[in-house]
């Protein structure tokens, strides 16, 4: 981004290069005066002026003599004449006469240029030339009590050299489309009188409520010398410096006036009837807004400047602005005295050293903090005059300064004497003051201090040490350099634009960094950002995220990313609260997310994901972006069929060639979700469904330890209409369950035994088995039983059983088998539980527990006993299911009593005839759980 006033200076130095079609000089008063016949044009004060003639008591008297070219005279229609030419005897005869240019009334003296119909909308560079003795009287007269509003009759709004001044044709669009600059001018010795809106330079600005974000600048300007008069709005330089829309703000800087700035009617203190809203007893006076440099700074910015003179109005008064409504004052001072004049009455007024009343803050975006009124690092003199009558006390914004230290540069906090001269009685602006800086890192440490940066005035130039912090108002850009570590400490504002990020800047818990709005990209971040405290992205500030830039936000209470953050690269968040995401938001790389979640309206749009823990998902980005993505996982309760987890993820690929739509998808759970199930002893691989449609298998797996992993290659949609997304894992229809151990059971016997019974369809390298028990289900405090059975290493399906002869309670029991291989590698699979219920002289609680008990015998033949258990009333069916996912046999029991129940399969389907040899599957479904065994029927 660039500086706004180095844009316009190469622009127009540019212009003036080819010549008067672009932009024109000014030389003379008539020069000056013909500005209104092109308001959007560009100017060019090329020498001193003296418009001692705008004064009634100086002006010539026609007489019919002969006049050179250049001279004024008052004509007898009360009319000022300018004669265009030498030798010059004839009359003048009005507006259209070709010998003289009809020019103001002389009573009144200076027309300013523009109104609030045609308001000024170009460009005026005085080139540091000065415009002495401008004289205007277009004040009021009388309070008028005919028209039942009691406005002083008579005088006219906007009253400056400039009247009004707007980026647009019209007060009400921004046609133009450029930034305003009115620059370089020195008036002295003024005599100014208008009605509201007053000021010596420029009556009003007031950029329209039209959404094109250009400017109107006011910069190294000054006045020195004379006075301002005027009724509401009235300021030594300029009277109103406002907006009608908080998206732009009206800049003021490097200026300063002393002249002596008063109200024409002090004492008045009727209100405006045209709120019809008002009741008796509040009022909204005319008389309000009087300040030695600007009279209003509503929604307005004032940064670097200073009043001299003394200030006397109606209400609302202060040595610099009058009042700052949603404005912003910066690194500013005031010295003169103050006096409201308006008396005690009902109305949120005040006076004060530099401003008379302070209300709301300039949004941060837009050169605002979250001080008082965003006036900051102000000053004013400790021995000033400052007296009013309502409040009782005046309002003491800013900071007292002592006389003594005027000159004193430590003194200033934030105040650059690049910027600033310090040893004059006073403070003064530099002959030239570099407007902004170009800043950028000299070593890594707190973003305050000074000493961890350094300026110059071109980005290419010489850097040297800073004796100021970066900011909004000082900056042309800011950079974070690479290898650089720069952190916005604990309650700690910053305020930057232009700004970009190659190494870390970090934003604390308490600190808020506050990405303000100029022209192009305000944050560029291309290394890391890492936010645990808050960022603020001002109205219609940009932030962009360079390749293999990270955005990082992990506080510690909840977070939101920006609206203003539109695209990103990687995004990281880390915050257990959450973080709310802007709608659509683009992260062009890795969406990380470690902890929390994150909240979004719609959708967003995401490339790569980074999730093993929080959404236990992960893929690579391969730039192609999900759009309308979304993405979520929930336990579920469908072992063995599919992993107790299943995922939600919506989006689609806007790329019409497959290849492009692929994402190399890996999945994560833990053990308590597949039952410890050993998939690779059981040479089982995980497939993926969606929406129960088989959709491959797994290309790589992590199947050890109890975090698993399986990666599949999914391939989203084109259209969202067709996103499905509703995955889970599983085994598909080809494989067995399982491949080794087909079933592990056990069985309460008579005298006091369990049976343990296991089942295999192959095994190999095996050494054998050993058995463990528990009264709770917990493997690591288990008892090992005192037998080992040796392993038969065989292709065939083969039948294991063990007696268990050492029960001596009641109880229900946990067994674990334990399969070890000849190199000494082992795994665990269980538990088997059973219910001990013989009669040991006492009772045992047996917790009721919705789902299946046993299936004994399992392997059977021809018949098995199904034992299950309700915790409540429900209504029961059990369905028998092949391996193909065919229904074979249905029990439907309808509403059964809490206890436990039991049902005795035949080994035959529907209508009764035996079915084959096989594993098949059984299904328990109450009004609120599933459960599902599998059972195996040998022949």
């Amino acid at each position: 981004m660039r500086d706004l006033k180095v844009t316009f200076l190469i622009v127009l130095m540019l212009l003036l290069s080819v010549g008067s079609l672009f932009s024109a000089n000014v030389s003379s008063i008539l020069d000056l005066w013909n500005i209104r016949n092109d308001l959007a044009g560009t100017y060019v004060l090329t020498t001193d002026l003296n418009l001692e003639d705008t004064n009634p008591s100086t002006i010539a008297t026609y007489v019919s003599v002969s006049y050179n070219t250049g001279d004024i005279v008052e004509y007898t229609d009360g009319y000022a004449y300018y004669s265009n030419n030498g030798s010059n005897s004839n009359e003048p005869t009005g507006a259209t006469d070709t010998n003289w240019t009809k020019m103001w009334e002389v009573a009144k003296g200076w027309d300013p240029i523009g109104d609030g119909t045609f308001p000024f909308h170009g460009n005026f560079d005085g080139g540091g030339n000065i415009i002495s003795n401008l004289y205007i009287d277009r004040g009021a007269t009388v309070v008028d009590p005919v028209d039942n509003d009691n406005e002083p009759s008579g005088g006219e709004n906007f009253v400056g050299l400039f009247g009004y001044v707007t980026n647009g044709s019209t007060t009400t669009n921004a046609s133009n489309n450029n930034d305003i600059y009115i620059q370089n001018v020195a008036l002295t010795n003024v005599t100014i009188t208008g009605k509201r809106g007053t000021g010596a330079l420029i009556g009003k600005v007031d950029l329209p409520d039209v959404n094109n974000g250009k400017l109107v600048i006011t910069e190294n300007c000054y006045v020195s010398g004379g006075t301002v008069t005027g009724f509401g709005a009235t300021g030594g330089l300029v009277g109103a410096n406002n907006s009608q829309r908080k998206q732009v703000v009206p800049i003021i800087r490097f200026c300063y006036a002393d002249v002596a700035v008063s109200s024409t009617h002090p004492l008045n203190t009727t209100p405006s009837l045209t709120d019809e809203t008002l009741t008796a007893g509040v009022f909204n006076p005319f008389n309000i807004k009087y300040g030695g440099l600007v009279g209003c700074n509503e929604n307005g910015l004032t940064q670097d400047s200073y009043a001299l003179g003394n200030v006397s109005g109606g209400d609302r008064v202060g040595g610099l602005a009058g009042c700052s409504i949603g404005g912003a004052i910066f690194r500013s001072y005031a010295t003169g005295s103050v006096t409201q004049g308006i008396g005690s009455i009902s109305w949120e007024g005040g006076y004060g050293p530099i401003t008379g009343r302070v209300a709301g803050n300039l949004p941060p975006g837009l050169g605002g903090t979250n001080e008082t009124g965003s006036l900051e690092d102000s000053y004013y003199l400790s021995s000033a005059s400052v007296s009013g009558i309502y409040p009782t006390t005046p309002n003491d914004y800013g900071t007292a300064q002592s006389d003594s230290d005027l000159t004193n540069a430590t003194s200033y906090t934030n105040w650059d004497p690049a910027v600033w001269n310090f040893t004059t009685g006073y403070p003064t602006l530099q002959s030239s003051p570099s407007s902004i800086f170009y800043f950028r890192t000299k070593a890594t440490g707190n973003f305050s201090t000074a000493s961890n940066w350094e300026k110059s005035d071109t980005e290419s130039g010489t850097y040297s040490q800073s004796v100021i912090k970066p900011d909004y108002t000082n900056s042309v850009s800011i950079k974070v350099l690479s290898g650089h570590t720069i952190t916005l400490q604990d309650n700690n504002d910053a305020f930057i634009s232009a700004t970009t990020v190659e190494g870390t800047l970090v934003v604390a818990t308490g600190a808020t960094l506050n990405v303000e709005n100029k022209a192009g990209d305000d944050l560029i971040v291309s290394g890391d950002l890492e936010v645990t405290g808050t960022l603020n992205i001002g109205q219609s500030a940009t932030v962009i995220g360079n390749t293999n830039s990270t955005i990082t936000f992990n506080g510690t209470s909840a977070q939101s990313v920006p609206s203003g953050i539109t695209s990103v690269y990687n995004l990281t968040i880390d915050n257990n609260s959450g973080v709310t995401l802007p709608d659509n938001i683009a992260i062009n790389g890795l969406l990380t997310i470690t902890s929390g979640n994150y909240n979004v309206p719609t959708s967003i749009v995401v490339d790569g994901l980074d999730s093993p823990s929080v959404k236990h998902l992960a893929w690579p980005k391969t730039d192609f972006n999900i759009v309308n993505y979304s993405a979520s996982t929930t336990a579920s309760s469908s072992f063995p069929t599919y992993i107790n987890r299943k995922w939600n993820i919506s989006g689609n690929i806007v790329e019409a060639t497959e290849a492009n739509r692929v994402k190399e998808i890996t999945f994560y759970w833990d053990t308590s979700e597949d039952n410890n199930y050993d998939w690779i002893n059981l040479g089982s691989t995980p497939v993926l469904f969606d929406g129960g449609v088989e959709v491959g298998e797994a290309t790589a797996t992590s199947l050890n330890g109890d975090t698993r992993s399986a990666t599949f290659d999914y391939t989203f949609p084109e259209s969202a209409k067709s996103s499905k997304g509703d995955l889970t894992i599983g085994l598909g229809n080809d494989q067995t369950l399982p491949v080794q151990l087909s079933t592990f059971d056990a069985f309460n016997q008579s005298s006091n035994n369990v049976m343990i019974q296991w089942v295999t369809q192959s095994e190999s390298d095996l050494d054998g088995y050993r058995l463990y028990r528990n009264l709770e289900n917990t493997l690591d405090t288990s008892i090992m039983l005192d037998t080992f059975i040796p392993g038969t290493n065989t292709s065939q399906t083969q039948t294991y059983s063990f007696i268990d002869n050492t029960i001596e309670a009641n109880g229900i029991y946990y067994y674990w088998i334990q399969m070890i291989d000849y190199d000494g590698s082992n795994s665990f699979y269980g538990p088997a539980i059973v219910e001990v219920d013989n009669d040991f002289h006492e009772t045992v609680d047996i917790p009721l527990v919705t789902g299946f008990v046993s299936v004994y015998p399992n392997p059977f033949n021809p018949t098995t006993t199904i034992r299950y258990a309700l915790e409540v009333n429900s209504p029961v069916t059990i369905a028998i299911y092949n391996i193909k996912g065919q229904l074979v046999k249905t029990f439907d029991f309808g509403l059964q009593a809490q206890g436990f129940h039991q049902v005795v399969w035949q080994g035959d389907n529907n209508t009764g005839n035996a079915l084959p040899s096989g594993i098949y599957f059984s299904k328990m479904k109450t009004q609120d759980k599933v459960d599902i065994k599998k059972v195996m029927l040998l022949k």
